[in-house]
């Protein structure tokens, strides 16, 4: 038995609730291939003869890695990646699914912490580096790599002298998540030498504020025994391997409910499960029509009107494993979703926000039970890799949904998957009008209205936009902001903001605001929210809590945030650019919910530009310390291409180019700077350029499984080059692309098919 001081208290917290912050020494058990991570006097002759450096560097690693850090970065991160990446592990690790564990903090880059819950059906982990946070759900478990992870590619991995010392004011947003972590809950820090001073500090504050407790373990004869018990801490004193023995067998005297087989719907996926008509809130029928608001209310007292797509999507599912009904944005998929939920007739279970992490926690779960699962997935390509694992999961059926344009560009994923994928059609007019008189009659306009040409879309949105009376609108909602700003100019940001963050996919969270306002007032924060809820009101839009998470924020009116965001960019220029500037400034991306999917529209080029005209290089700054990759690179440069700085544009799209050289998207944007740099140009250089475009376009297409945004961008510049040269040499091939993709049913979307038709009249 190993010495654990306070050691009932330890276990019990074991079971109620502590954080794991691991360092070196956690990682060190061999698998049972043989396999350990490297120790660093192992790694510095291996790092010296590899990069052929001097052998008076091989006791310091450190210094070699400041070392390589300056002369080959990219390969050195390189290097790390494949040395810290475990293949297998020893299976005294999987002892912490036993654990009630709050959050893991590491200073450690490799993913041995993910191999051992990637088996798990109790918990998943949430890297806030990578996810942002994620929502209380009682399964995640907040993990926060302080040095990088080696799985996260664009995770900078710290390794040398200087940057250590730095790294707190690199990433200050995890040392603060996870001063934040240790406050919350008790802590035992295992094979951590203390050797970065951020870290101490924060340990220092956590004792001083004498609220939770520290346990640090140490190996037998250490030094420090004495030292930390007079700071405070408890302390455990074994090594690792004994550690985790320990703590198996007193942890397996208790009886785990959460690893009993049951028979039915099991704990866990009541979670998932549609709610009846009494766990939800009434709510008034003109908030459906008038706002746009999505609620399970609606499809569970068929408030909503069922249209004939929601028996085309059941019917499709009752005969396949996996449905993907496709649309518009705004089109009404979601509250589709919910109705399929509650007509198909057999349990299943509704999934927002899947990432890897969770999927892996569904499909471990759904193969434990043994049984089939029916999951809906709303909004599947923000992680298409994460909705293959669950359609390929043999116990698993899922029917999902997806924007169009989201589902183009990522699609290609699914090459290998079966699915039947459903194209929600525009509602047809005999379809419009019955909804039209399904619509109370004080709410709905004296005349019907339909689309004014074939070619304009007809989904839900525009139905009610035409037919309902007080519909929110972009009018209303700028004379709305017009008052809200003469009154109270913070209300008048915050309404910006949700709207920001809600448009590009996250969510208004008491940590956006409390880093937003530089203040940890919570009730001041809370007072602010109720301000802006009493302005909303005048649109019947509300901003509320969740009910799972008191700390997220929820805006039930995707049409609100579309609108708000439109009327901000055009009306209201120069305050969204001064509000996005400054979230970007004063948010950590650690705190912005859903990180990963919110960056890939609201640092876009286009809208930078739209926003900010020539003056948006502060905030690609500020961008760029936050998340140095090829994508932010990426959409610099073409925001630079904008702006006519080519040269400062090409500098940055080769630099993307070098972290990313197999990236089709990166190469995309290099044909377009190239293209733009020279369309206006008249000489025989500038025409050549253009040709080197098209050359780059056609060889993204043919290399490339994402094909339709390449075909599109090849076909709107072959109808330039004909305009410009009088020479029709592309549009054949731009023709026969499209061609193709529609018939397949590839893309649909309303840019394709204009470009379609464009390249028919003059081929």
């Amino acid at each position: 038995m190993i010495e654990i001081d306070n050691r009932n208290i330890f276990f019990d917290k074991l079971k109620t609730g502590i954080n794991l912050f691991t360092g070196a020494g956690f990682s060190v058990l061999e698998s049972p291939s043989g396999n350990r991570l490297p120790v660093a006097s192992e790694l510095c002759g291996d790092i010296c003869t590899k990069f052929k450096l001097d052998a008076s560097y091989s006791h310091d690693l450190e210094k070699l890695s400041s070392i390589l850090k300056r002369n080959c970065k990219k390969e050195f991160q390189d290097y790390l990646r494949e040395k810290y990446m475990v293949q297998d592990y020893n299976e005294l690790y999987d002892v912490l699914n036993k654990i009630n564990i709050s959050s893991i903090i590491t200073t450690n880059i490799d993913n041995l912490i993910y191999s051992v819950m990637d088996k798990s059906s109790r918990y998943y982990l949430n890297s806030v580096s990578h996810y942002g946070p994620t929502k209380k759900d009682g399964y995640s478990i907040e993990y926060i790599p302080l040095h990088g992870d080696v799985l996260d590619l664009d995770s900078e991995l710290y390794f040398g002298k200087f940057e250590l010392c730095n790294v707190s004011n690199q990433k200050p947003g995890l040392f603060s998540m996870m001063e934040s972590a240790l406050l919350r809950k008790p802590t035992v820090f295992w094979g951590y030498g203390f050797h970065d001073g951020s870290v101490s500090g924060v340990l220092d504050r956590v004792l001083e504020d004498g609220r939770q407790d520290v346990w640090i373990q140490l190996k037998p004869g250490s030094a420090d025994i004495q030292y930390f018990r007079d700071l405070g801490c408890k302390v455990i004193i074994g090594d690792t391997e004994a550690l985790l023995k320990e703590i198996n067998e007193e942890l397996g005297k208790t009886k785990d409910s959460s690893s009993t087989e049951r028979k039915g719907e099991s704990h866990f996926w009541k979670k998932y499960a549609v709610p009846s008509i009494n766990q939800v809130e009434s709510l008034p029928i003109s908030d459906f029509y008038r706002e746009g608001k999505t609620h399970w209310y609606y499809a569970l007292t068929e408030k909503a009107y069922l249209t004939q797509c929601v028996n085309t999507i059941i019917d499709a599912a009752l005969g396949n494993k996996n449905v993907i009904a496709v649309g518009i944005p705004l089109g009404g998929k979601t509250m589709m979703l919910m109705q399929v939920a509650c007509k198909i007739g057999k349990p299943t279970y509704f999934v927002e926000d899947l990432n890897e992490a969770k999927a892996k926690l569904l499909c471990n779960n759904a193969i434990k039970d043994k049984q089939e699962f029916i999951i809906l997935v709303d909004n599947c390509s923000e992680d298409m890799v994460a909705y293959k694992m669950l359609a390929e999961c043999s116990y698993i059926r899922t029917v999902a949904t997806s924007d169009d344009f989201m589902f183009e560009s990522s699609k290609h994923i699914l090459e290998r998957v079966s699915y039947k994928k459903i194209n929600i059609p525009d509602i047809e007019y005999n379809e419009a009008q019955r909804i039209f008189s399904n619509i109370p009659e004080d709410l709905r306009k004296d005349e019907f209205k339909y689309k004014q040409n074939d070619n304009d879309k007809y989904s839900i949105l525009e139905l009610i936009s035409a037919n309902v009376k007080g519909v929110i609108s972009k009018k209303k909602i700028e004379q709305s902001l017009t008052r809200v700003k003469i009154q109270n100019e913070e209300a008048f940001e915050l309404i910006l903001l949700t709207a920001y963050l809600i448009y590009n996919k996250s969510a208004l969270t008491t940590d956006v605001l409390v880093g937003y306002f530089n203040s940890t007032d919570i009730n001041s924060i809370r007072h602010k929210i109720e301000i802006v809820q009493s302005y909303l009101s005048d649109l019947n839009v509300s901003i509320d809590e969740d009910i799972d998470d008191q700390d997220y924020y929820t805006l039930r009116s995707s049409m609100f945030a579309k609108y708000t965001h439109n009327v901000a960019s055009l009306k209201f220029k120069e305050d969204y650019g001064r509000i996005i500037k400054k979230f970007i400034k004063k948010v950590s991306p650690c705190y912005i919910y859903k990180d990963y999917v919110f960056k890939r529209t609201a640092y876009d080029a286009g809208l930078f530009y739209d926003i900010f005209s020539d003056e948006g290089d502060a905030a690609y700054e500020e961008v760029y310390k936050n998340d140095p990759s090829a994508y932010t690179l990426q959409q610099w440069a073409l925001y630079k291409a904008k702006t006519k700085r080519f040269s400062e544009a090409f500098s940055d799209i080769d630099k993307a180019i070098h972290l990313q050289p197999n990236n089709f998207s990166v190469k995309n944007a290099r044909a377009i700077i190239l293209f733009e740099a020279n369309r206006d140009k008249i000489t025989m250089e500038a025409k050549s350029a253009l040709m080197e475009a098209m050359s780059i376009l056609d060889k993204c297409y043919n290399s490339d499984k994402r094909k339709i945004y390449h075909a599109q961008k090849y076909a709107e510049f072959a109808l330039v080059f004909l305009e410009k040269y009088e020479e029709s040499i592309y549009i054949e091939q731009a023709f026969s692309w499209l061609e193709e993709l529609i018939k397949k049913e590839e893309s649909m979307s309303k840019k394709t098919i204009g470009l379609y038709e464009q390249l028919k009249v003059v081929r």
